[in-house]
């Protein structure tokens, strides 16, 4: 386990991108209600490998990935289809990873934005933002790859399928 003081970015740098990236973005959380069923988090995560390889997990409430979607795929605000959802935390997963990056020295290379069920990840070897936004927070993580959680299967937010 590599230690989060090895980690090439600051807490500080994280927080500061991820308000920006939400800000920019004009996410309005309070905005929006949800369909039946949908659930209550969803999660994301996305690879950004240079110097060392780094994975960037983005966790927040549903109705921040409905904003998003609502933003990016015109929906219609109630989080538009479910499946637009996970597509919306992967965007901001992507676009977060994109922020960041130029806070690293270097070269870096951001992979594709994968969803998958949440599982732990030790504080002493990742950097952790919370950012409040309306009623709920978005949880940003930062952690080298070989101490982020094993993706045994992608997990989908629809009805039991798999993506």
């Amino acid at each position: 386990m590599m230690p989060a003081s090895e980690l090439p970015l600051s807490l500080e740098d994280l927080e500061l991108a991820t308000a920006e990236v939400l800000g920019v973005i004009g996410v309005k959380f309070d905005e929006y209600e949800l369909r039946e069923g949908t659930p209550e988090r969803l999660t994301a995560r996305v690879a950004i490998h240079g110097a060392s390889d780094l994975d960037l997990t983005i966790e927040a409430p549903a109705q921040v990935a409905a904003a998003v979607a609502a933003v990016f795929f015109g929906t219609d605000g109630d989080g538009g289809a479910t499946t637009d959802l996970p597509d919306a935390m992967g965007e901001l997963a992507n676009i977060t990873a994109g922020a960041i990056k130029p806070m690293l020295d270097g070269h870096w290379v951001i992979g594709i934005p994968d969803r998958f069920e949440p599982q732990p990840i030790s504080s002493d070897s990742a950097i952790r933002a919370i950012v409040p936004l309306g009623r709920g927070v978005v949880s940003i993580t930062v952690a080298h790859s070989a101490d982020a959680p094993v993706i045994t299967e992608a997990a989908s937010v629809v009805e039991g399928t798999m993506s």
